[in-house]
């Protein structure tokens, strides 16, 4: 069983925000990226040599050399169209893979970081929201990053292309290069200084405009209703005068763009016609060649500079920490626990705001047992849980596991043997397998745990689940089937039955309450007769006044 603890300050430098070392998690699949993005890059950057090696046998009806670079364009040509389909695949196959790796990384935060740092950094975070921000991080970061590479190694195989063809043109595609970067440097800067003061005028205008409306009664009580307009023309003139601005130097960067583009495609047909005769080459291979060489270089340089603004505009969605994998192994500090006697709730008592909610609660669970917590609305249940996973502490009282108060444990050695299931569905649009892995390395068989929970609506465990056709009652049977997959010793299920039908819930209950080597403590506002003499036992708590 893993054991894992929460970062500590010691480690935070190291996790300031999503790196391109984040690509570890996904060794296979980003290896295989690298090498097919290497092939294509190196694949187009020849192919004008290709073309010039072509025309320039033709020209001398050199008949062999012809076909021979024929065929050997013909193979270069399919290379490249193989490798493009191969990296369109693997491209979506990565990106997939880094938002599961990062939202799985955000659920393992969620749960073991109950400090109110972690609650103050999530707070109204939407699911939507998380899930858009990591497809950003996904595409405009890790995999710019390989396209930013994929570039960079077209640029090379550029080079040296062309420098077969002649060196002195490769010599100048190397000035090219340091000058394009010099400029980028120069108005990258500049541009996104100007995007923040769009920004920041946008913020203030929206700010100033929601004052002005939740006070619109007073405006029009002292007859200002006219100042609203006036503020709006005013912020938007700020947001106008601002927007300008950046479309201004937007454009210097563009024409700059431009410009060295020009400049170094007539550097090339100026400094072909100086070596023409000094070459071996005919004049219309030669003259193709640099042509075609220009054009895929420039638009590899645009495609460097777009790539490389995509990488930036990420940062502040990278610093989010919750999907970093802020939690570790330490064997020394954090020694395995496992539970083998006794769970004793011993006298515990706990107030909300001076109301009493629990008051002298005593009871244990013996390995193996199944007990029922029962009550009605207010009378403690959910606190009662919470006190269990050590998300709440007692005022009076305590809780032991095997003789250990969970005050001396730290969430992980709890939470290792636990596994804790509510009516909250997480569902993944992905396999059932990668479902009841999300929170386990090594799965149950597929047939038993289908026969427990009724998993009818599943055919195989490579089955794509689709959140928005299942049922509510599915969710709750893939979720049940999850923590039972976790294979912890202690199982407590919160008022995680109220979802399923009358037969679904008796049948599923029936079933895992004779599993002998699991200890389970279910929390419910009533049970039928029928349930009742499923348990060992039935806690019955009552609401304090």
């Amino acid at each position: 069983m893993r054991r894992w603890n929460t970062m500590r300050k010691s480690h935070s430098k190291k996790l300031d925000k999503i790196t391109w070392r984040e690509l570890r998690y996904t060794p296979v699949i980003t290896g295989i990226l690298i090498i097919v993005m290497t092939t294509l890059a190196t694949s187009l950057a020849f192919m004008p040599y290709f073309i010039t090696k072509i025309i320039d046998s033709a020209s001398i009806h050199d008949k062999s050399a012809t076909i021979r670079y024929i065929w050997i364009f013909g193979i270069n040509a399919f290379l490249s169209a193989t490798t493009f389909a191969m990296a369109y695949y693997f491209e979506s196959k990565l990106g997939l893979s880094l938002i599961f790796v990062y939202g799985k990384n955000y659920f393992y935060n969620y749960m073991l970081e109950t400090n109110a740092e972690f609650e103050k950094r999530t707070k109204g975070e939407r699911w939507n929201d998380i899930s858009t921000n990591l497809r950003q991080i996904s595409a405009k970061y890790q995999l710019a990053l390989l396209f930013l590479y994929r570039e960079v190694i077209m640029i090379i195989a550029s080079f040296v292309a062309i420098a077969l063809i002649n060196i002195y043109l490769a010599l100048i595609l190397v000035a090219v290069c340091i000058l394009s970067k010099t400029i980028l440097m120069i108005y990258d800067k500049k541009i996104r200084s100007s995007v923040k003061k769009q920004i920041d005028q946008r913020s203030k205008y929206n700010q100033e405009l929601d004052n002005l409306i939740n006070g619109v009664d007073t405006l029009f009580l002292y007859n200002k209703m006219d100042l609203l307009g006036t503020k709006m023309k005013s912020a938007n003139d700020s947001i106008m005068s601002a927007g300008i601005n950046y479309a201004r130097v937007n454009s210097k960067f563009e024409f700059w763009k431009k410009i060295i583009s020009l400049l170094f495609t007539s550097a090339l047909i100026t400094l072909t016609g100086i070596y023409i005769l000094k070459v071996n080459i005919s004049e219309a291979a030669l003259f193709t060649g640099v042509i075609l060489s220009a054009i895929s270089f420039d638009q590899t340089l645009d495609s460097l500079v777009s790539v490389s603004m995509s990488i930036r505009g990420t940062v502040p969605l990278r610093s989010k920490k919750e999907y970093l994998k802020i939690y570790y192994k330490n064997k020394d500090e954090n020694k395995e626990i496992k539970f083998n006697k006794m769970i004793e709730v011993d006298n515990i008592s706990f107030d909300y705001d001076e109301k009493t909610v629990i008051k002298d609660l005593s009871f244990n669970i013996k390995k193996g047992q199944k007990k029922a917590v029962i009550g009605p609305s207010g009378c403690g249940k959910s606190t009662l849980m919470k006190i269990l996973l050590k998300q709440l502490k007692v005022k009076k009282g305590k809780v032991d596991i095997d003789g250990s108060n969970i005050e001396t444990l730290t969430e992980e050695q709890l939470l290792n043997n636990i596994s804790y299931a509510n009516n909250q569905n997480l569902i993944l649009n992905k396999s059932f397998k990668e479902n009841m892995l999300l929170f386990s390395e090594k799965p149950i068989e597929f047939s038993i745990l289908k026969e427990i929970f009724n998993l009818d609506f599943i055919t195989s465990e490579e089955q794509i689940l689709d959140s928005n056709k299942l049922s509510t009652g599915q969710k709750q049977r893939v979720n049940l089937a999850r923590v039972w997959a976790m294979n912890r010793s202690i199982i407590i299920l919160d008022e995680c039955f109220g979802n399923l039908d009358k037969r679904n819930a008796n049948s599923i209950l029936e079933k895992i309450l004779k599993h002998k080597d699991r200890t389970i403590l279910m929390i419910s506002h009533h049970l039928t007769p029928k349930q009742e003499t499923l348990f060992d036992d039935i806690i019955k708590m009552k609401k304090h006044k």
